[in-house]
């Protein structure tokens, strides 16, 4: 019999150091490595991005006429994208021809520091407004070609099919000393 006792006996220890020993590591805390899993409502950062490249900016092109000889020619820019396209065009044809433009022999008739004080498009009527450096200098012909470059701009326009004139805010019948009318407003059948 007390080979029984002691059989049970160590057999009631091993199982006691059993449990012991798991329960101690059952019972142990153990704190996660906090790894955040990625959430689709939650954009990647920049480290877990690869860099990519810059998207390129969305652009238009557009027609300006410049003056070669005693025509306006057309001049095809790429421009970054806007809405207010026709503005864009005006603002590029007052900014004047490029080296690589006027080293094609293309000039402007467009007296320096000429601004665009603003253009509205009601339907198809584009209303320009120029500051008064418009009118300044030159003679009949200059007249001429500086208002075919500002509406051969507009009318490359296809929604445009009229253009009226104000210097510096007020509407005019006439530019220049030379009295060139326009108004009523030009049309592009009416040129």
């Amino acid at each position: 019999m007390n080979f029984g006792r002691q059989a049970f006996a160590a057999l009631f220890v091993v199982t006691a150091l059993m449990v012991l020993a798991l329960g101690a590591g059952c019972s142990r805390q153990v704190t996660p490595e906090l790894t955040p899993q990625p959430d689709s409502a939650t954009p990647p950062s920049q480290a877990e991005t690869p860099a990519a490249a810059p998207t390129p900016a969305a652009t238009s092109k557009i027609t300006v006429y410049f003056v070669r000889g005693e025509e306006a020619v057309a001049v095809t820019r790429t421009i970054e994208a806007t809405t207010a396209i026709a503005t864009a065009a005006l603002t590029e044809l007052l900014g004047g021809p490029t080296a690589e433009e006027r080293a094609a022999d293309l000039f402007t008739e467009i007296p320096e520091g000429t601004r665009l004080l603003g253009l509205t498009i009601e339907g198809t009527l584009a209303t320009v407004d120029l500051s008064s450096e418009f009118e300044s200098g030159g003679g009949t012909l200059s007249m001429t070609l500086r208002l075919d470059q500002v509406l051969d701009t507009l009318f490359a326009f296809p929604t445009i099919e009229s253009v009226a004139f104000r210097i510096d805010g007020a509407p005019v019948e006439t530019i220049g000393g030379e009295g060139l009318m326009v108004s009523p407003p030009i049309t592009r059948s009416n040129r």
